[in-house]
């Protein structure tokens, strides 16, 4: 069903790019286009060190708290 409400939306087939192969069988028996890559895309990288947080700024190592210590 969200596959029709996706492709009226885009006004054209959908096509799912996966590495996951549970979810690319998943989407071929819901009848949908897939690839599926087979080779790893490899780690994640490190959200602390990837560019364009807040204009490239790096992530503060410690907020200052402005409340009051009880």
């Amino acid at each position: 069903m969200r596959r029709f409400l996706v492709q009226a939306l885009a006004g054209r087939r959908v096509k799912l790019i996966t590495y996951d192969t549970s979810q690319s069988m998943r989407a071929r028996a819901a009848g949908l286009d897939v690839v599926k890559i087979r080779q790893d895309p490899g780690p994640e990288p490190d959200p602390d060190q990837r560019p364009g947080r807040r204009n490239g700024q790096p992530k503060p190592e410690q907020r200052i708290s402005t409340r009051q210590q009880a």
